[in-house]
């Protein structure tokens, strides 16, 4: 199994310009491995602080995990961004394959200090 590490410099709360960033690695290496994996909130940047209490912001990233998994083939990708269930926020990795969301894994071990009181 070919595993590529996909180290990218996300923006904080720039959810378009980081999907781009994302969908264009994907592009260049799902042919040359198995497995992509993103770094902890690649899509979101971190740390996003006050952008998590954003409804908005929430909504528009579901909506980017939606618009990354239709660029997903073959190849899997695991990569970090936040998620909502209930009235809950989850620091998530999301597993794609074949143009949709296999499943997510929340973040268990949490800092409770300074920004990454999450």
């Amino acid at each position: 199994m070919k595993v590529a590490l996909c180290q990218i410099n996300p923006t904080v709360g720039a959810l378009n310009e980081n999907t781009l960033k994302i969908c264009e690695i994907i592009k260049e290496y799902s042919t040359q491995c198995d497995l992509l994996i993103f770094p902890e909130m690649v899509l979101t940047g971190y740390p996003p602080q006050d952008l998590l209490l954003d409804e908005s912001f929430i909504q528009k990233t579901e909506e980017a995990l939606g618009g990354i998994a239709s660029y997903v083939k073959d190849t899997a990708v695991i990569l970090g961004s936040v998620r909502r269930v209930k009235d809950h926020l989850y620091n998530t990795a999301v597993i794609f394959q074949g143009g949709e969301i296999l499943g997510y894994r929340y973040k268990t071990h949490l800092p409770t200090y300074d920004v990454f009181d999450e």
